[in-house]
């Protein structure tokens, strides 16, 4: 695959298809990952871990690329579970202290390998999927906090991760270099909830039940009706549709079609 970025931060297919593949390969043994890494051209490469949480960096001439496990649940139920968790000060807000617990696990040998790889003034690029997308998105808040520019986080189905506040932050930091994606049903970018005080960064990319990515206002019709249809018959599609496969697929599947020429607000999932 070649990995050619982009410099905007607009959605871009090329992007997201490579970010994606770095962020399943993640879910491998770390000799599969390192194997894959100089298989991608990048020859510098730290498998990270701590605690819980467990990460990649891999870097080249060009670029840095850090990832993020995430976990893939087997139900709905466990991801609402693991969410009933108090919110705690961190980062100029409150954050999920499961989240920020499992990143401070790891954050020192982070932002160290980060430091270390990051020679050559390269771009940084961040990614994860599910828990994986959470813990991106605290480090990247947590590298530009400490004066490395960020160029790029692509996240696939998280979860919110703090407050208003704490959003409010991110965003004022790193709104237009994230892409949060999420793919028709799937449950854990609705969790934690609204309700208790949880809010998303970034801007929002929506796979619709075809694969297809929505634009306009149609796009929150289709998802009220969506949420409206949602029974545990459902769930099994919410898991599905969940998994880093079928992100996969919806990036392939846009990748061969113009991309529309505007992407659906950053409305917050009910």
């Amino acid at each position: 695959m070649k990995q050619l970025f982009s410099s905007s931060s607009a959605y871009c297919a090329r992007d997201a298809a490579f970010l994606a593949e770095a962020a399943h390969c993640a879910y491998n043994k770390p000799q599969e990952i390192v194997a894959q890494a100089a298989r991608w051209n990048y020859p510098h490469f730290r498998f990270l871990e701590q605690g819980n949480t467990q990460a990649y960096v891999m870097a080249n001439d060009q670029r840095v690329v850090l990832v993020f496990r995430g976990t893939e649940p087997t139900s709905p139920k466990d991801w609402l579970t693991n969410t009933k968790l108090p919110l705690t000060e961190a980062l100029g807000g409150k954050v999920h202290r499961g989240f920020w617990q499992d990143w401070r696990d790891v954050a020192d040998l982070v932002v160290e390998q980060v430091t270390r790889l990051r020679d050559r003034q390269q771009e940084l690029w961040i990614t994860g999927h599910s828990l994986g997308g959470a813990l991106s998105v605290l480090a990247a808040l947590t590298l530009v906090t400490q004066d490395q520019s960020v160029n790029g986080v692509y996240t696939f189905g998280a979860p919110r991760v703090g407050d208003g506040d704490f959003t409010a932050h991110y965003n004022s930091r790193l709104q237009a270099q994230t892409l949060r994606l999420v793919n028709h049903r799937d449950m854990v970018p609705r969790v934690p909830p609204l309700q208790w005080g949880y809010q998303h960064g970034g801007q929002m990319i929506y796979f619709n039940q075809q694969g297809q990515l929505q634009q306009g206002s149609q796009f929150w019709e289709d998802m009220l009706e969506t949420m409206r249809g949602m029974d545990y018959g459902a769930l099994s599609d919410a898991v599905r549709d969940h998994d880093m496969h079928a992100y996969r697929a919806c990036i392939a599947q846009n990748a061969i079609a113009p991309p529309p020429e505007k992407y659906p607000p950053n409305l917050q999932l009910a």
